[in-house]
């Protein structure tokens, strides 16, 4: 094929929106194998397995959630890089999807002869947005169903009473997928048809006949009785062979099984967990009285009443689940978790990073530069407009496809912005950066490897950090303070109070010590924290810097010091913590992380 031949036959397959598709969305567990099998029987539905064909290609519009064995982030940048200058942007990208999935869709249907094509794939809960853009005139039905009911049908497939480990496997089809569902209602609008399990099972013609007259399409006799009706090819077939072969038509005598949660003392845990993780909003918007659902759930015995676990320890790693739990009634009891019989890809634990635009554009964009050029995988950044700072919006717009989240602009400066952005995280460990600070190449490849290694590690320090002079090169390397009083008694006649620089916390420690930082310490709210932290956890000095802190205005060192005077003066002196910091270092095998004693690095 020549280019004169090329360019037409590419620009016709790209003007493909994706009209003869049918999209089913839906969690695991929520009837959409049911739902797929129904509308199948129709002559002019061709359906087959999960495809998964547009998941791997649209992830290319992501920038977070992936992992490969090349550096993913790299490749996101490198592809930017050429659309940018070698094409007409991403929309070309997006040209080209849409090429692909005529030719890939378009094969099916031609050999079928049918007018539509159904994908029911599940994971594509994780690419709504991008799944819209490229072909935003498919038709979207989005199946929703009891949440407590999802997750009494998955774990229904785990070991009674179940391991913590297990749960794990459950993140993506638990707490993330309902928000996502819910915002791909909004996008799709007028493309969307909604359908609740329970109306299925209930009046299942009545829900037929609706999505035939969606589709333009009469509806057929023996649509709904798919009894008898073989699979279609495909790998494996249809994934779930638990409720399909039993039937000849759908049946509501699984509607209330999920009920079955409030008889054992874990299940109750876990969907009591689960619910408040989802919030009474998300529940509400599905569809479903939250209040209801918490009271089927409730505690039976004074042992768990009113105790919830945060869903976010429940889905720590095991074996360290099982540690975590010990302390709460109903879970101290079960056995601890066995290895997992099938393998599964380890992906490291997202570390969330906020930057708030306090220190202006020129400093935001450095500073986004040294997260978005690390190397680690699933790291997320959250930035945090400071409506007291310079208005930063060019550098955000520059930015935008590597941000995970823009926080809502905060009148009340640093502190403000900081407690918003943290508010906006996800990650496991989270981290933040003032205005004068950045990380350096190393520092989220080192943090992660030590609080993989090392899950007793809940709150990491810089071992000191590098002073950077404006083009970003290292002119000193400053120490670390020894341990909390050190830092908090260090100042004297000639010397003010310094940020304890890149700190990094896990999530649960930061819920343990209260979820936020104070919003009325403007310049200097992570003193405040740093104290509170210390009452649950032991600072550890990483064996390295973890960043570099670049000349800022006198007047902005002397309001964090002012802001820090004023909360140590309602500080008594002796209870400052004097305990010296724990310090790691990486052991002569090079895989684990081993305490030394620690000391201060050079000033």
């Amino acid at each position: 094929m020549t280019p004169e031949t090329a360019g037409p036959t590419v620009a016709a397959a790209s003007a493909f929106r994706g009209e003869s598709l049918v999209f089913i969305l839906s969690q695991h567990r929520s009837g959409s194998t049911l739902l797929q099998r129904i509308l199948g029987g129709h002559s002019q539905i061709l359906t087959g397995a999960e495809t998964f064909l547009l998941l791997h290609p649209l992830y290319a519009l992501k920038t977070t959630g992936f992992r490969a064995e090349y550096r993913e982030w790299e490749a996101r940048v490198a592809v930017g890089d050429y659309l940018e200058h070698y094409a007409e942007g991403e929309q070309t990208y997006v040209d080209a999807l849409r090429a692909m999935a005529a030719v890939l869709y378009g094969a099916a249907l031609a050999r079928a002869g049918t007018r539509y094509f159904l994908d029911k794939t599940p994971r594509y809960t994780n690419i709504i947005p991008e799944l819209h853009r490229v072909l935003p005139d498919a038709h979207y039905v989005v199946l929703l169903r009891n949440p407590l009911a999802i997750l009494a049908s998955q774990l229904e497939r785990l070991p009674k009473p179940t391991t913590f480990q297990n749960l794990t496997l459950l993140r993506n089809e638990t707490v993330l997928a309902p928000p996502r569902l819910l915002a791909g209602i909004d996008l799709f609008g007028p493309r969307a048809t909604l359908v609740h399990y329970e109306d299925l099972v209930t009046d299942p013609d009545r829900v037929i006949g609706r999505l035939c007259d969606r589709l333009g399409l009469d509806p057929e006799p023996g649509m709904v009785d798919y009894g008898g009706r073989p699979d279609p090819p495909g790998r494996g077939g249809f994934w779930d062979k638990r409720g399909i072969p039993h039937h000849d038509r759908p049946t509501t005598e699984s509607l209330e099984k999920w009920r079955t949660l409030g008889d054992d003392p874990q299940r109750r845990h876990i969907a009591r967990s689960f619910l408040f993780e989802l919030g009474p909003e998300v529940v509400r918007r599905l569809g479903y009285d939250f209040d209801e659902l918490v009271a089927a759930v409730a505690p039976t015995d004074a042992g768990d009443a009113g105790v919830v676990c945060a869903w976010d320890a429940l889905m720590v790693p095991a074996p360290h689940a099982d540690d975590y739990l010990d302390a709460f009634p109903g879970t101290a009891d079960y056995p601890p978790s066995p290895p997992l019989t099938r393998t599964m890809p380890v992906t490291p634990s997202r570390i969330s990073v906020v930057v708030p635009t306090t220190g202006g554009p020129e400093r935001l964009e450095r500073a986004i530069r040294s997260v978005v050029l690390q190397s680690r995988p699933n790291v997320e950044l959250v930035v945090a407009p400071d409506a007291t700072a310079p208005d930063c919006a060019e550098v955000l717009a520059r930015f935008e496809p590597w941000l995970a989240a823009v926080a809502d602009p905060a009148p009340g400066g640093f502190a403000d912005a900081l407690a918003r952005g943290l508010a906006a995280t996800t990650g496991e460990v989270l981290t933040w950066l003032r205005p004068d600070e950045e990380h350096l190449s190393w520092t989220l490849g080192t943090v992660g490897a030590i609080f993989g290694h090392r899950r007793d590690v809940e709150w990491l320090l810089g071992g000191g950090h590098f002073a950077l002079d404006a083009a970003g090169a290292p002119i000193a390397q400053v120490g670390a303070p020894t341990s909390l009083a050190d830092w908090l008694r260090s100042p004297g006649a000639d010397r003010r109070l310094e940020p304890l620089r890149f700190g990094f916390v896990r999530r649960t420690l930061l819920h343990r010590s209260g979820a936020t930082v104070d919003p009325t310490l403007v310049d200097a709210p992570d003193v405040e924290l740093a104290l509170r932290l210390a009452a649950h956890a032991r600072p550890v000095l990483a064996p390295v810097p973890l960043g570099g802190v670049v000349p800022s205005p006198w007047w902005r060192a002397a309001r964090f010091a002012d802001d820090a005077d004023e909360l140590l003066a309602t500080v008594d002196p002796a209870a400052l913590p004097a305990t010296p910091f724990a310090h790691v270092h990486r052991g002569a095998d090079a895989t684990r992380w081993r305490d030394t004693e620690a000391t201060r690095g050079p000033s």
